[in-house]
This record gives C-alpha cells, structure tokens and sequence, in this order.
C-alpha cells in the first residue's frame, strides 16, 4: 500500500514543474502535452528539492514533514498566482504528421510482441526495484542512507556513520542531496522509512527517459522509428540495471538528456519565438544539472555550455535569432546556471566539501594510459554491458 503513496508524493513539485515549464513556453508551445507533464515532473522535483535546501540552510525550515509541504505550497501558490496573471493560451503543440507506408500484418505483430517484451523487462526491474532491500554500494553507502539520515535527524547533515563506525563528513556528502531529500520527503509523506516507496522515484526516472526519448524521436522521424529507438534503449542490459536499482546515474543521465533534446527541438523551429522558447527550457535544465552529481558539474556541463553556445551563434549566423535575442537567451542561461551554482559552490567551500567522485580532484594527474583505449573497446563491444555485438559472440563448435 505504502507504493500507492508515489504519485500524490510527487504530484505538488510535478504541478510546480508543469507551471515553470509552461511559464518558459509563455505563448508559443513547443511541446505536447505529455511532455510537459514529463518534464515538469522531472524538473518540478529536483527544482523543489533545491528550493527546500536552500530555505533549509537559510534556517527558516527544518527537513521535517510540514518543512517540505510548506515549501511545496508556497512554490505551487506563486507559480500559481504567475500563471493565472500571465493568461496563456491553452493550446499544445501537435507532432507533425509523417507519411509513412501501411504496416503489414507480420510488422504489426511484430511491434506487439516487442512492446509486451520491454513492458515485462521494465515492469520485473520496478518489482525488483521496489521488492529487494538496498543492497548495491552506493545505494546503502550514499543515497539511501543519507536520505535515512535526514530522515531521523530532520536536517542536512554532513557528518554520516561509516560501516566500521568511523564518522565522516567527507566522500558522499560532498553529492548534492537532490536524490537523499526526494527519499527523505516519501519516507516522511509516508510516516515512516519505507524502502519500496523511496526507490520507487527511480523507476519513475527511467521511464521519462524512455517517454522523452519516443516522443523526439517520433518528431523528426516516425511512429516506427520512435518505437525502434525505446526498444533499443530499454534492451541495453547497464541502463535497465540502472534504472532498476536505487542509482542516482539514470536520474543524471535524464537531466543531461532534456538540455539537449530541447537544444535539438530549438533547432527545428523555424518560429524564432518558439526557438527561443525551447532555449529557455534548455537553459533552465541545464541550471537544474548542477544539482544532480559532481559528475554533471565537472563533466557533462562544459559540453552542454558549449553545445549550446554553438547553437545559438549559429542561429545568429543563419538569421534565425537576432543579436538582441541571442543575447536574451544567454542570459537565461547564466541566470539559471547562477541560481544553482552559486549557493552550491558556496556550500561546499563554506563546508570543505571535495569535488569529483566523492573524492577531491585537487590531486588529480591526467596522463596516457595504454590500456585504456582496449579497455573501452572490450566493455562497449565484448561484455554484457550494451550487447551491440551480441550477434558476433555466438560460438559453434565441430
């Protein structure tokens, strides 16, 4: 029963998403329906979370059950109140209609079988998910166990118990506690610590990957295509696991994804109030990114930044935005980006708090290693990770 309590758990931040994402949008849509529901469930959720832990570390709440609600009402009651003044139209943007040949009855079949295929791989990962206690490393070490912290202590706190009983403040503490607060708030709108309801969010991540993922694809290339794309994604072995187990590394790849799925729907608009209306939802996930994992602010942020500067002066180049609104999007971008980065990165200076991979990266040398390169070829082509050459492997013997 405890599992029946996900959806109303989340529905406050998804509304608070679903009117941020609309506000972006203002009067030119870009996206359908369902997207929107999707990306404001995934952006409502990590922007309250940043939002609670910004009120918290002000002092003004503590992470208890009325501390997270309060803050829920208030974002939903302002959000709110912009959205009825604001007047927006209630129309969606429709997927284009692409012209395609009849299925035969043996393509039809086919699609069938396949579709019940991955709704059973997904639906025994979920009941894996949310069935089996925590028992993967950095589930117990990390996320679940900070958010039980938070849990019992009713606050942020740093300083956590280690296996061996030696405490430490250093290593997982320095992650953003997104992924902690959104199980501390289910374990609390439940009344107590509940494994299956506060893994249950991850699945939910996969899921709207695999959603946003069909729907662009069925944009630009069809109906089939888009149903050819999910089925490949949901049959590679590492990110089903991951989406099935208490990571927190679907939840990023989602965040890195939306910047960039958006950056692509900006670029086939030719409505240069609508292309600037699918860069300022970019902008504001790529803000959202910074409060993911240290890996999202080190690695995967300089590319976006410079993917999206590409973008935009392309469009400059091409005429499709003009100087003073390449200018205006820019700003959204360093405006986001500024929102969360700037109390993050003081946090963790202000709290000697490492960056990297729960360990400082002050010490870090990079060099040439020689195995590497074979190393990578092996794990992407040769083990059980993504089985792109699965055909190749089958052996006969004499």
């Amino acid at each position: 029963m405890a599992i029946l309590l996900l959806i109303p758990g989340i529905a406050l931040p998804t509304i608070t998403g679903w009117m941020i994402v609309r506000l972006l949008e203002y009067r030119h849509p870009v996206l359908t329906s369902l997207e929107r529901w999707i990306l404001g469930f995934v952006g409502g959720v990590t922007f309250t979370m940043f939002a609670t832990f910004l009120l918290h570390i002000a002092g003004l709440i503590v992470f208890t059950f009325w501390g997270f609600l309060s803050v829920q009402i208030f974002l939903t009651a302002i959000l709110g109140t912009g959205y009825i003044f604001a007047k927006l139209p209630s129309t969606n943007y429709t997927l284009p209609t692409l012209s395609s040949a009849p299925y035969s009855s043996l393509t039809k079949l086919l699609i069938i079988v396949l579709v019940l295929w991955t709704l059973l791989k997904i639906a025994g990962g979920a009941m894996m998910l949310m069935g089996t206690p925590a028992y993967h490393d950095d589930v117990f070490n990390n996320w679940n166990m900070r958010g039980k912290v938070f849990f019992e202590t009713h606050r942020l706190t740093l300083t956590l118990p280690m296996g061996n009983e030696i405490f430490s403040r250093d290593g997982v503490s320095s992650y953003p506690p997104t992924v902690p607060m959104v199980k501390t708030w289910l374990a609390l709108f439940y009344g107590d610590w509940h494994e299956g309801l506060i893994n249950s969010i991850h699945i939910l991540w996969y899921l709207a990957t695999a959603v946003l993922v069909f729907f662009f694809l069925r944009r630009s290339a069809g109906f089939l295509w888009a149903l050819i794309g999910i089925y490949l994604l949901t049959s590679l072995p590492l990110y089903l696991i991951h989406g099935s187990n208490a990571y927190a590394d679907v939840f990023m790849s989602l965040h890195i994804l939306i910047p960039l799925l958006l950056l692509h729907l900006a670029s086939s608009q030719k409505d240069p109030s609508r292309r600037l209306a699918a860069l300022k939802l970019s902008a504001f996930f790529t803000g959202l990114l910074v409060f993911t994992k240290n890996e999202a602010l080190l690695l995967y942020l300089p590319p976006i930044l410079l993917c999206a500067a590409t973008a935009i002066l392309t469009d400059v180049y091409q005429k499709c935005l003009s100087r003073r609104q390449s200018i205006c999007i820019l700003f959204y971008y360093l405006g986001f980006l500024t929102l969360t980065l700037l109390p993050w990165l003081t946090f963790k200076y202000l709290h000697d708090l490492p960056f990297g991979n729960a360990k400082a990266i002050s010490g870090l040398n990079i060099g040439w290693q020689p195995g590497v390169p074979y190393a990578l070829w092996i794990n992407t082509f040769f083990e059980g990770n993504w089985i792109f050459l699965f055909p190749f492997l089958i052996q006969t013997k004499n």
